[in-house]
């Protein structure tokens, strides 16, 4: 080899050296410029292209670039790997990889964070800032999936994992994994406030709390021992809300001239009457049912 000339290695099946006049610069990968080095390995890369798609072997060989006829040839070949210092690690066998293996793991694979939020905004229509706080970390994500695997309230889910929840964790400075609750208990105090059972008030401050320390003990079970479920007979909440009425006659009628703001005392007294055990929508209700039949 002449000063000043240097080989470029390029190989796509087995090593083919080619001799070039001078270095290769390239600044972005993918060019040498416009000279006859560039026009060797492009011309080279495409001859192996073509011989690997005829079904042809690519000999091992050093090669130069002839510029008149355009084209590589063949100045000394290289029948063994070991020619080139390179050859197969005799305890390392070949790694054939078929189909199915590839598809087999495919299927196994867990989404990737960024799969899952948009699953959590699209199918499950939660916040964008939801969907960030359940996929920071693997174990919140998928304590999340456990409890919708039981309730498909999703964005009540997403509240209590991230309201009280996540409360607790922070107050006790505990991991997920270390929580005492199990999903199945934060789906079933899901659907007692589904169910109009007991309000979100009561299930996250007096219920959820009971549960931590009684945790063979059911949701519902619970809101009862607690006196807390929501009375839902009409009949029980008209007597309530009469009463709430009958406290303040003369607010009655500062309603009927336009001061709706006493509603909120009504409701309040009404509350405090069934000890927050009113089913409030109905209460509500049946205030201005009676507010304006009077």
């Amino acid at each position: 080899m002449s000063e000043n000339q240097y080989e470029a290695v390029i190989g796509l099946e087995v090593h083919a050296q080619l001799m070039t006049a001078s270095k290769l610069l390239c600044s972005d990968g993918t060019t040498f410029g416009d000279s006859p080095d560039r026009h060797a390995v492009v011309f080279e890369i495409k001859g192996q292209i073509k011989e690997i798609g005829d079904g042809e072997t690519i000999s091992q060989d050093t090669r130069t670039y002839d510029e008149v006829v355009g084209s590589t040839i063949s100045i000394r070949s290289k029948e063994l790997a070991n020619d080139y210092q390179n050859f197969p690690e005799p305890d390392l066998p070949p790694v054939l990889i078929s189909e199915e293996m590839i598809k087999a793991i495919k299927k196994n694979m867990h989404l990737l964070p960024e799969q899952i939020k948009h699953e959590l905004v699209t199918a499950h229509s939660l916040s964008v800032y939801d969907a960030n706080i359940l996929t920071e970390e693997k174990e919140t994500t998928d304590y999340y999936f456990a409890v919708v695997s039981k309730t498909k309230n999703y964005k009540a889910a997403a509240n209590w994992i991230i309201g009280p929840v996540r409360n607790y964790l922070n107050e006790h400075s505990v991991l997920l994994q270390e929580f005492p609750l199990s999903p199945e208990s934060i789906a079933s105090l899901i659907w007692l406030i589904d169910e109009n059972k007991v309000s979100f008030t009561m299930a996250s401050r007096k219920i959820f709390p009971e549960l931590i320390h009684r945790q063979n003990s059911s949701p519902k079970q619970l809101a009862k021992e607690l006196g807390v479920l929501q009375e839902s007979g009409e009949e029980i909440m008209k007597k309530f809300v009469q009463m709430a009425l009958d406290n303040y006659p003369d607010k009655i009628n500062e309603y009927k001239k336009g001061k709706k703001g006493v509603l909120g005392l009504f409701m309040g007294d009404a509350m405090k009457f069934s000890k927050g055990t009113a089913d409030s929508k109905m209460a509500e209700r049946l205030l201005l049912e009676q507010l304006e039949s009077k």
